[in-house]
């Protein structure tokens, strides 16, 4: 048994804004965007396998390396075919918001032993983290060009 990371009552917080996903997978779907369909499909199910019993074990690693996987992914690969700058921009502050979200968290959570808080900020990490799949999934359709 491992060591619990989060209370179950926050946890479970977590547990359903990780659902947020599915909005991404569907958007990445409708646009044609198959890979990125394919990772988000396997970050929604890494979230949900991992916040559905949050202890510290092999479904948090796995959860984290999948995250980041599909994060460097779209940052660094997918990203780059953002056709127009003001999109491409967007994209980085929303999902650099995401990310200043999770170290804030890690922060209270880890650090200050808030859970409360640092659970609003994973579940703010999980809504700048979707609001950005959305602009790049947007922009990468060729829509934004029309």
């Amino acid at each position: 048994m491992g060591v619990v990371i989060q209370t179950q009552k926050y946890g479970r917080d977590i547990l359903y804004s990780s659902s947020f996903t599915i909005i991404s997978v569907i958007s990445a779907w409708y646009y044609r965007l198959y890979v990125n369909c394919i990772l988000t499909c396997l970050v929604l199910s890494s979230s949900l396998l991992y916040w559905s019993n949050p202890v510290d074990g092999w479904r948090r690693k796995l959860d984290i390396v999948v995250v980041n996987t599909g994060s460097i992914y779209q940052l660094t690969y997918s990203s780059q075919f953002i056709p127009h700058w003001m999109g491409f921009i967007l994209y980085l502050v929303t999902f650099s918001l995401g990310v200043g979200c999770y170290i804030t968290a890690c922060y209270f959570g880890n650090l200050k032993r808030d859970y409360y808080l640092a659970s609003r900020y994973h579940i703010a990490l999980h809504v700048f983290g979707n609001i950005s799949n959305l602009i790049l999934y947007y922009n990468l359709s060729g829509v934004s060009e029309k």
